[in-house]
């Protein structure tokens, strides 16, 4: 048991390591030491959408933030000059 416990605690080490890499090269997180990144990574939700899901609407409140992993996002706004 204990051998399994040790192998998944290195795993859960390498998958945090590598979400914060993923957050460290992002120019804005760019120049964040390890525990501002670590704070970040602990604060945010993970979230998947699928194809053709409005996640917000031009009038909305802007309330979240988002940062797209993988994937395609549009934007639609109408410009009002």
């Amino acid at each position: 048991m204990m051998i399994f416990s040790n192998s998944l605690a290195k795993y859960e080490e390498q998958v945090l390591r590598d979400k914060l890499a993923f957050l460290g090269s992002l120019k804005v997180f760019s120049e964040w030491g390890f525990f501002l990144l670590n704070k970040l990574y602990f604060s945010l939700d993970s979230k998947k959408y699928y194809f053709g899901t409005t996640i917000a609407k031009e009038g909305d409140p802007c309330t979240q933030v988002f940062i797209v992993k993988s994937g395609y996002f549009k934007v639609i706004c109408t410009c009002l000059y």
